[in-house]
């Protein structure tokens, strides 16, 4: 088990929504990749403090940055995705780049996200990333 430091709340986006929490281990950067994790809950629903993947970064030694997002029926698609490229573009920022490896993913709405992200890019460019 690694011991973590634990960074919780953080606004990454001009929205109250807009939040994040980071699990690093205290290990060398280098050596482990950053997950960016969006969580499941049809858009709707949901909360960044999906326990497994606390548990993903205390057991494998994995950075980790677990982001919550506007949801429908406040946002509007594309807003979900804008709001995911802020909060990759505020974790890579946050973590000064230092991760050579960064894995963007989540669990069912979370991954249509990441989804999103890889394959229209342009959300990322306009957050300031690739």
């Amino acid at each position: 088990m690694y011991k973590l430091t634990e960074i919780c709340g953080e606004t990454y986006g001009a929205y109250p929504a807009c939040l994040i929490d980071f699990y690093l281990p205290e290990r060398d950067p280098a050596e482990t990749p950053l997950y960016i994790h969006f969580h499941g809950g049809g858009l709707e629903s949901g909360s960044r403090r999906d326990r497994y993947v606390i548990e993903l970064a205390e057991k494998y030694g994995i950075a980790v940055a677990s982001a919550d997002y506007r949801m429908y029926p406040a946002a509007k698609f594309p807003e979900f995705i804008e709001d995911a490229a802020a909060a990759c573009a505020y974790a890579v920022k946050k973590t000064e780049g230092k991760y050579k490896t960064v894995i963007v993913g989540g669990s069912s709405a979370g991954a249509y996200l990441s989804m999103m992200l890889y394959f229209a890019p342009q959300y990322l460019a306009a957050a300031g990333l690739r």
